[in-house]
Order: C-alpha cells, then structure tokens, then sequence
C-alpha cells in the first residue's frame, strides 16, 4: 500500500460511504465523528478526481439528514445512490437518494423502501443494468437481517420525458422515446414528427432526395436506400 493523501480536505470520519464513478472519480459521502461529548453526523458530499490526491467539496447541504453506516453505491450510467443508515439521534433510515451529477443534487427515490430501516447493510449495482441489490444489514442488537432485496428502475418510477414523448424500458432502462422510435416507418420511408400534431408521419426517401439530375435521372428507393436510377428514351428503366 501507497499513502496518497496523509490528511484530506474533509474533516475525519468513520461510517462514511465512498464510491469510484465511471470516470473515475471518487465520491464521499456523509459519516460520524465523536470526540468526548461531541458527536457529529455529516452529510457532506466530496470529490476526488485525482485518485484521492485532493478533494473538493460537493456540497455540504444535500437534502438528505445527516447519516453513517449507510449504502453508497454507483450505477454505470454514472448515477448514485445513498440508501438507509442512522443518524445522530440513532434513527434508523429506509430512504434512498439519487444524484447523476456527481453528488451535487438529490431526488429522493423512496421515502420508506420496502426493505424496511437499517444500517450496516451492503448495498451493490448490477453490472450494465439498472438494477440496485441490498443485502444484509443491522436494526439493532435483537433485529440482524439476512435478507436480500433487489430493485430495478421502472418507467413507473421519477421519469420525466418530454412532452409527446413516452417512457418504455429498453435493455432493462427506463427510455425516453418519440413515435418514430416507438412505431418506425419501413426502411423505405423516412419518419417524422408533425410539428402541429405531433404524430408520427412516413414519407419516401426520395421526396427528400436531391442527389439525382433530373434531366437523366429518377430516384427509386431500393432496400432502404435512395438511389438514381437511368431514363433511357423517356422510358424510366427500372
């Protein structure tokens, strides 16, 4: 082991969550201190981008309570998650906390998650899909879970597409999607979106097409593409 960092930016901690994002960064999120009579939950949210050389402070008022062993953890689409806990009045927590800008804003996802108050639990990311496990984990000396809860992101959930727009899951993600993507054209046609009404429209490649002369040519869509195609004594041969 290699020290990189003898005394970080943020002040010391135990209980804390820490997660590596896609892009490497690593994010810090909350934790406790105690010191004689002192005792301090935090819920500061810090960054490094330089392997835990330095570190640069997130925001140090998320609007998530202040709270340590809890479940950090990172999405590959580069979403995190602050789930459960217990705060400095040794409340047990079920929330659960959404950031996809690095920890600088917060949605709360679930008020009370299904899985019931608890810290010390292990949370984790399925690799490549959308999909949240938490397993294990602590209510107090009588109560110690064994249990193991999974959750997928549905369309059901805080999405919000655009107007005209609908939400369906695709590869296991939630998808914004228009009425060409929902109902395409054929590969002959072209698919927009009507200004007016919003609705989906079809039209030939070849309406758009300007790449043929006129004079010689004609255009002819042929599996899927406009091309041009030779008028040989008036007669368009096909």
């Amino acid at each position: 082991w290699t020290v990189v960092k003898h005394t970080a930016e943020w002040s010391p901690r135990y209980g804390h969550g820490a997660v590596v994002r896609k892009n490497q960064d690593i994010v810090l999120t909350g934790g406790f201190f105690a010191s004689g009579v002192e005792r301090t939950c935090l819920r500061d949210v810090w960054i490094s981008s330089d392997a835990g050389a330095s570190w640069e402070l997130v925001t140090d008022s998320p609007p998530w309570s202040g709270r340590y062993q809890h479940g950090a953890v990172t999405m590959s689409n580069q979403d995190m998650f602050v789930i459960g806990g217990i705060d400095v009045e040794l409340e047990r927590l079920s929330d659960a906390w959404r950031s996809s800008d690095g920890g600088k804003t917060w949605v709360r996802v679930s008020h009370h998650g299904a899985y019931g108050r608890r810290y010390e639990h292990v949370v984790l990311a399925a690799i490549g899909e959308p999909v949240v496990f938490i397993i294990g984990g602590v209510f107090d000396d009588q109560i110690r879970y064994s249990d193991a809860w999974r959750s997928e992101r549905m369309c059901s959930d805080d999405v919000v597409c655009p107007k005209y727009d609908k939400c369906r899951q695709v590869d296991y993600e939630p998808r914004c999607l228009d009425a060409c993507q929902l109902d395409p054209c054929s590969i002959d046609d072209n698919c927009f979106i009507n200004s007016t009404s919003h609705q989906r429209m079809c039209k030939s490649k070849c309406e758009d097409f300007t790449g043929c002369d006129p004079k010689k040519e004609f255009c002819k869509v042929i599996e899927g593409d406009a091309k041009c195609m030779k008028v040989v004594a008036g007669i368009k041969n096909e």
